[in-house]
């Protein structure tokens, strides 16, 4: 008698994607014998055959054709049943292909989706990179980032993306017949390095310009090192923009300019939290940086020095 907890756990494993080798090597594995992985896989199989439709139909209709033909010789009675037979194998395998009883083609289709997923996600965030901006469909990222737009591949439309009511990220949506609706929502954290004049660590927005070519990291602090998932140059007027994909804390930090000291803290902590607030999707931060001015010694020569009091790293 097969196992049912062997028989739940093979079909929760193919339901997941997994091959029929895969399976029977992780529950061999596991210590299951094979004969008894053999005998649930068989189980399944006919189980499944039995859920699809017409089939209970078909084996009466083959057994009142085995009783009609009952006079026929034995060489005569095994072609016609043979016949039937390798109707009844086409029928089963075209059904079963149709209706998916447990679940096997769906799982197939969505590790496709999974992939696209990532594939559109890399691809809208070098489209970011470049343009500064995310596009309005999915259709400006052809040529130069992917070949084609990736559709479903089952419904064969493509999927749903959308630029938020903010303007500066995106909502991404994949339909999985596994799993539910996935969506991923861009996020963005970004601000400004400026030319403290008074070495205050305020930024004064009339009065003080951004620095352009300053080097800035931005770290998920997830894990306790940290890990870098972006590093990019402040542009004009000092500013720089790096996409996320996933709420948390980060720790944005800039490389000082060589030449300046820092006036305001560094580095900075940012929060991103789901929410339809555009203000918790997007960090802004500043960083104040002042020159070094040179200093005449008494023996005339000159170097730099800080005229304001750098602030400790947090």
């Amino acid at each position: 008698m097969v196992d049912q907890q062997l028989k739940e756990d093979i079909i929760r494993r193919l339901q997941a994607g997994q091959s029929r080798d895969e399976i029977e090597a992780a529950l061999q594995q596991a210590g299951w014998e094979d004969i008894d992985v053999r005998e649930a896989f068989s189980q399944i199989q006919r189980e499944a055959l039995q859920q699809l439709p017409v089939i209970s139909t078909v084996m009466n209709f083959i057994s009142r054709m085995d009783k009609k033909y009952a006079h026929l010789s034995a060489k005569a009675t095994i072609v016609v049943l043979g016949a039937f037979a390798f109707s009844l194998i086409v029928l089963a395998i075209a059904l079963y292909a149709l209706f998916d009883p447990i679940g096997i083609n769906a799982s197939a289709r969505d590790s496709q989706r999974e992939a696209a997923l990532v594939s559109l996600q890399e691809a809208l965030a070098k489209y970011f990179a470049k343009e500064h901006r995310y596009p309005a469909s999915l259709d400006m990222l052809v040529p130069s980032y992917v070949s084609s737009v990736p559709s479903d591949p089952k419904t064969k439309r493509s999927y749903d993306y959308k630029i938020l009511s903010d303007k500066v990220n995106y909502q991404l949506c994949v339909n999985f017949e596994v799993n539910s609706v996935q969506c991923v929502n861009s996020y963005t954290i970004g601000g400004k390095i400026f030319l403290d004049n008074n070495g205050n660590g305020q930024w004064e927005q009339e009065e003080e310009k951004g620095y352009d070519g300053a080097l800035v990291a931005l770290h998920s602090v997830r894990e306790s090192r940290g890990t870098k998932v972006c590093e990019i140059r402040s542009e004009q007027e000092g500013l720089f923009v790096c996409p996320v994909f996933s709420t948390g804390e980060y720790r944005v930090e800039l490389q000082i300019p060589q030449g300046y000291i820092l006036t305001s803290s560094n580095p900075q902590s940012v929060l991103l939290s789901e929410s339809t607030v555009f203000s918790q999707r997007t960090g802004f931060v500043t960083f104040g940086i002042k020159k070094l001015e040179p200093l005449v010694t008494s023996s005339g020569s000159s170097q730099s020095v800080p005229t304001a009091t750098p602030i400790v790293k947090e």
